[in-house]
């Protein structure tokens, strides 16, 4: 009787895994149900389709649940199924994986932190500086070293 609620807590999980995998027609056609949700685009399959939506969802889980046509709550359980957190938890890793790629391209913090929707900059400055240690300007300096020094580098091998 002691293991009764961790086996059906196993069991759901399996179960909301299976119908995740079945909602996905390979033909890619969307339209079947999941707790009677119709769901557009679930299962994502792979990362790539995971960031492709949070991109498309300005890396809001509620915006993303719509999107996908499922429950914040059912979206939250596979999130945490697949990642392991909270569905807008692994949306701010990704926005600030992506603030730090844009950073290098674009160069301008006022740009990337309206890009990636941060209302306030100082905002996008405080949670930059928690992932990486640095605040976005300190970044910009060190990847324009890096970057003159792989210039540098090409260079050397040129001659």
């Amino acid at each position: 009787m002691k293991d009764w609620p961790h086996f059906s807590v196993s069991l759901f999980v399996s179960l909301f895994s299976y119908l995740f995998r079945i909602s996905y027609q390979t033909n890619g056609e969307y339209g079947r149900r999941i707790n009677g949700v119709m769901a557009r685009s679930a299962p994502l399959t792979n990362i790539q389709q995971w960031l492709k939506m949070a991109e498309e969802s300005t890396y809001s889980a509620l915006v993303m649940s719509k999107n996908l046509e499922v429950s914040p709550r059912q979206l939250r359980r596979y999130t945490h199924t697949r990642f392991g957190r909270s569905p807008q938890d692994w949306l701010n890793e990704q926005r600030l994986i992506r603030a730090g790629q844009m950073l290098k391209k674009v160069r301008m913090v006022k740009t990337v932190a309206f890009q990636l929707g941060f209302k306030q900059v100082s905002h996008f400055s405080r949670e930059f500086k928690l992932r990486y240690g640095v605040p976005p300007t300190d970044f910009l300096v060190w990847s324009n070293g890096q970057r003159n020094l792989q210039l540098r580098q090409k260079h050397v091998r040129v001659r």
